[in-house]
């Protein structure tokens, strides 16, 4: 999440938890909704639904994650925005976007603000302009390196100096002590920015924790056995967004230890819908 949209989209999945106590899933629903087609009835191609994430959004999301959340939509007791037919997902009804849009609007312009505040600050301290695009770059440095010891307490900015810690960190740490100084407006947009590049880092830790954790200790050592439909989409033999959600996994399952088999009626039951196939 580096580009210009990326402290919008951490903000907004801030917003969303300080609404309601959410699983990551939950948080990141909104978003795959604005990326579904708008007509129903269309089929959804999770590749491309994971793909527009990541362009319109910065989230990297796995197809499987996102095929979680398509699972969630289904499940709606009333009005389910998705459903599930032939194992391919549909567009089941129009996504209102008018809450999310007017949320993205106000955060766009609390970011703006705390840019157009950091880049003033800049200008009185150094005494010379810099691009709004270097003013964000600055302070994307500062939240990756600092985000959770400056949140957690503040006074920890005043340890960071100009010599040790680099010229663009010391400057956005004396920008905050600053506005918090001031009791700014502009203090409280840097805190919500703060809280989202937390709030992102954490939905990337628990959607991909299993590979840390759960699948070093469960799949360690342990046999997986595909049986015909899963060699099909081992092999790329179905829908190319079952492929590759068979790849993530197979290479979880390879990556932390587990072993790969099959029968061989399997691979029989294989070759005999490959020939049946190619006869028709």
């Amino acid at each position: 999440m580096k580009n210009k949209d990326s402290f919008i989209t951490q903000a907004m999945l801030s917003s969303y938890l300080s609404v309601t106590s959410q699983d990551y899933l939950e948080l990141l629903k909104p978003f795959v909704l604005k990326c579904m087609p708008e007509s129903e009835g269309v089929a959804i191609d999770i590749e491309k639904l994971q793909q527009d994430l990541n362009e319109k959004y910065q989230l990297e999301i796995l197809c499987n994650v996102v095929e979680k959340i398509l699972r969630r939509l289904c499940k709606q007791k009333k009005g389910a925005y998705v459903v599930k037919k032939n194992g391919e997902f549909f567009v089941n009804g129009n996504y209102n976007s008018r809450q999310f849009d007017e949320r993205q609007a106000k955060i766009r312009e609390s970011i703006e603000t705390v840019i157009d505040a950091f880049q003033s600050f800049l200008h009185e301290k150094k005494h010379k302009s810099v691009s709004s695009e270097t003013a964000r770059e600055y302070i994307s440095i500062f939240f990756d390196t600092y985000n959770y010891s400056i949140y957690s307490d503040l006074d920890r900015a005043k340890e960071i100096t100009l010599n040790d810690n680099g010229e663009s960190n010391y400057y956005v740490a004396q920008f905050i002590l600053c506005e918090h100084e001031k009791d700014s407006l502009v203090f409280d947009y840097i805190n919500e920015m703060i809280k989202g590049t937390l709030v992102a880092k954490s939905i990337y830790f628990f959607m991909n924790a299993t590979n840390d954790i759960n699948h070093k200790q469960i799949i360690r050592d342990t046999a997986f056995y595909l049986d015909t439909r899963l060699l099909i989409e081992v092999l790329g033999l179905n829908l190319e967004q079952e492929e590759k959600a068979m790849r993530e996994l197979l290479s979880i399952v390879i990556e932390n230890g587990g072993r790969l088999y099959t029968f061989s009626h399997y691979i029989d039951e294989l070759k005999g819908i490959i020939y049946r196939y190619i006869k028709s």
